[in-house]
């Protein structure tokens, strides 16, 4: 099984688009134990993992801190079946744009929400690479998504699944994204936002279809 992601970064200058491939390999999907998981929260309406951190936590950076790097960022996910899509805008609005397919020879339960890990965790391995080690722990980070599984996961569930991480569907990947949250959770929220109030995701969602 593999996963086949396109970079495409956009700004007044420049525009350029790189092509990979890179091998993952994922654990058995249980569905009765998702569709468990996901029973309650077919109310969610907005959660952040730490409301207000965000802004409060950029507005104490030094003025001179901010103009010399890209610190604060908002990132769009979405996907469809087994096909994902991030945006991710840095305070200078410049927009990187990343989707992939998980490709995979049979039917595997679960590929949605494994598209949508996918697509978060590949937004903030990107954004965390483009920063040096002095100036990470400035990094703010929020996130939009439609997906209740992909709020859940990093409101609640990665705190509740830490110690069997191993065992839960999808391990690989939430380990990736636990591992970012126990270094920078005050700094990343996530929000659930439907796409047809956001035109970024209606950006995302056109994309996966067309």
């Amino acid at each position: 099984m593999s996963n086949k992601r396109t970079f495409h970064t956009m700004n007044s200058s420049s525009d350029s688009e790189t092509e990979t491939d890179d091998d993952l390999r994922f654990a058995t999907v249980d569905d009765d134990d998702e569709d468990e998981d996901m029973r309650d929260l077919r109310d969610v309406q907005s959660v952040s993992l730490n409301s207000g951190t965000e802004t409060t936590f950029f507005e104490e950076i030094p003025e001179e801190v901010r103009k010399l790097y890209d610190l604060r960022f908002s990132v769009y996910v979405d996907a469809q079946d087994a096909n994902w899509i991030c945006i991710v805008m840095n305070n200078k609005n410049k927009k990187t744009t990343m989707q992939g397919t998980i490709q995979t020879t049979t039917s595997v339960p679960g590929i949605k929400q494994r598209a949508e890990l996918q697509a978060l965790v590949e937004a903030l391995q990107f954004i965390y690479s483009t920063c040096d080690t002095a100036t990470k722990s400035f990094v703010c980070v929020e996130v939009f998504t439609e997906s209740v599984y992909l709020v859940n996961v990093v409101r609640e569930w990665l705190v509740k699944w830490q110690h069997q991480l191993q065992s839960r569907p999808h391990a690989e990947l939430l380990q990736k994204l636990w591992s970012f949250l126990q270094l920078h959770s005050k700094n990343i929220e996530i929000s659930w936002l439907p796409t047809q109030s956001s035109p970024h995701l209606l950006e995302c969602r056109n994309l996966l279809i067309g």
